[in-house]
């Protein structure tokens, strides 16, 4: 489970496909912003 200091990061992250969230835990990558965390879940959904 990531758990983001932010409300507004943790909101998007839940809001996010199961497979999309587990992508992004096994990443191990650190996101500080909603806008860094909004990257990379559009990274992972462009590819399927």
């Amino acid at each position: 489970m990531n758990d983001f200091k932010d409300p507004a990061m943790q909101r998007y992250f839940n809001g996010l496909p199961a497979y999309v969230q587990e992508s992004i835990k096994q990443s191990g990558v650190q996101l500080y912003t909603l806008a860094q965390l909004e990257k990379m879940a559009q990274n992972l959904t462009d590819k399927h």
